[in-house]
């Protein structure tokens, strides 16, 4: 009897020590997720395009015309630094100078101005809010809004002689200093095409309208003066910062190093 009841119930007892002993025995490597923190990447952007003033003293069109003292589109450079502190935000303050030109036949009259322009805007990434599990990640479409300090002089000149009719502005030239000061409103679009993990370029326009009406000294019509910056550049990613999860090996062969 005792050596049947033995028998039946060896079995069990093998089963209940595997399931004991088997972790034991049993070396693996166990994945522990990092705390959830914010990835900041910090990129620095150089951006050269061109500058189009929207103002009283104009002429239809963009190309100019012969005779045409100004060019209606001049240069613009930019210097800026962004912080992506997630994939849909980046918050980015640009440092800009401009050349903003235009004349008005009907007038007689042609304007110049030089323009430094400091700016803080907030971009947006559609397609990272559109299609967040997308694989597509070399190009980036962005739309962006801000605000910032324009620090100008203007002319308003005849367009024969030469003649100065009005200048608003300390010195000519860039700086700002003895410069008129006015507030800019900012909205465009910022399109990314990515070469390397840290180098992409990148085709950036943006409008800006004054809080006044008198960058040419006219005032009429629309009671906001405006002028677009649109550029190419190339933005390089100074630090990155991306959670990661940590792989610990088993306990037992830590404690044996």
């Amino acid at each position: 009897m005792i050596k049947n009841l033995t028998a039946v119930n060896q079995p069990n007892i093998i089963t209940i020590l595997l399931f004991v002993l088997l972790p034991m025995f049993t070396a693996s490597q166990n994945v522990v997720p990092v705390k959830k923190k914010t990835a900041y990447n910090w990129n620095l952007g150089i951006n050269i395009g061109t500058a189009i003033p929207f103002i009283d003293i104009s002429e239809p069109g963009l190309l100019p015309r012969p005779g045409q003292k100004p060019k209606s589109i001049n240069p613009s450079t930019a210097v800026s630094l962004g912080l992506e502190f997630n994939p849909l935000f980046e918050v980015r303050g640009e440092a800009l100078i401009a050349v903003l030109s235009d004349q008005s036949q009907s007038r007689n009259q042609y304007f110049t101005a030089t323009s430094t322009e400091f700016n803080a805007i907030v971009l947006y990434n559609l397609m990272n809010h559109l299609f967040p599990a997308s694989s597509i990640k070399r190009i980036q479409f962005r739309v962006f809004g801000g605000s910032g300090l324009c620090f100008y002089h203007s002319g308003v000149y005849n367009m024969l002689t030469d003649e100065t009719l009005i200048e608003r502005g300390g010195k000519k030239g860039f700086g700002i200093s003895n410069k008129l000061i006015e507030g800019v409103i900012i909205a465009g679009f910022n399109i990314d095409f990515r070469l390397t993990g840290k180098i992409k370029l990148n085709l950036v326009s943006g409008q800006r309208w004054m809080n006044a009406d008198n960058f040419d000294s006219v005032i009429s019509g629309f009671p906001f003066d405006s002028y677009n910056i649109t550029s190419l550049g190339i933005q390089i990613a100074l630090k990155n910062e991306r959670p990661y999860p940590v792989v610990f090996k088993d306990y037992r062969t830590a404690a044996e190093k």
